[in-house]
């Protein structure tokens, strides 16, 4: 057995899940992609990548609360994580949270100031906002 295995024994067995998991998720087995993401951030608790994907998952189920939480607990493990952000963002933004989602997409264009899928993202915000005023 190798150094690396020794030291970290779940860390292979969580990369699988995280593999599995995301390659779930774009074949568009939500369950699937769920439970594997699930059983990656059991594995490795403090992996923000698992949870961040965990809540694009929850997001694609539409169950918003779920995803909320997954994304502030990617983000208070790695805050400076723009594309988590900006997710988190458009996670508030489905749940009615407005003001909160443009405050998350500003976040993350100041963390990441080209990031164009954020910045149509509070261009679309921004459009609701004025259009209800």
């Amino acid at each position: 057995m190798g150094l690396r295995r020794w030291l970290f024994p779940n860390g292979y067995r969580a990369a699988y899940h995280y593999n599995r998991g995301t390659t779930a998720h774009r074949a568009g087995s939500l369950l699937l992609a769920e439970a594997h993401l699930r059983e990656a951030i059991n594995l490795w608790p403090n992996s923000p990548e698992a949870l961040h994907n965990l809540g694009i998952v929850l997001l694609a189920q539409e169950r918003y609360q779920e995803a909320v939480e997954a994304h502030e607990r990617a983000l208070s493990q790695r805050p400076r994580f723009p594309e988590a952000v900006n997710t988190y963002g458009i996670t508030l933004a489905k749940s009615g949270r407005i003001e909160d989602a443009a405050a998350a997409f500003r976040e993350s264009l100041r963390q990441k100031p080209h990031y164009v899928k954020a910045q149509e993202n509070l261009d679309r915000i921004n459009e609701i906002v004025n259009r209800h005023r």
